[in-house]
């Protein structure tokens, strides 16, 4: 087992185009689960979400100021590389 996911961590190493390829690949997941999360019917996830499941807006809130806070730091890294 051990060495299957050595050798699925190696290849995805070996495709990646630069060092921080993880980083990339962390967003894509977020931004597929996201939309699939906003495809889900509205009501339906309101009534899941309402039958004691607020960790999941908690959890929503929290990864949304974490990504806000990256785009911000980012945004602000790549205007300050133009000057």
């Amino acid at each position: 087992m051990r060495n299957t996911i050595l050798e699925s961590l190696r290849s995805l190493s070996e495709g990646s185009e630069n060092e921080n390829y993880m980083f990339f690949q962390n967003l894509k997941t977020i931004r597929d689960a996201a939309d699939a999360i906003l495809n889900m019917n509205e009501s339906m996830v309101d009534m899941i979400l309402s039958n004691g499941h607020d960790w999941a807006s908690d959890h929503i809130a929290t990864s949304k100021d974490d990504v806000e806070e990256v785009h911000n730091f980012l945004k602000n890294s790549a205007s300050d590389a133009q000057k």
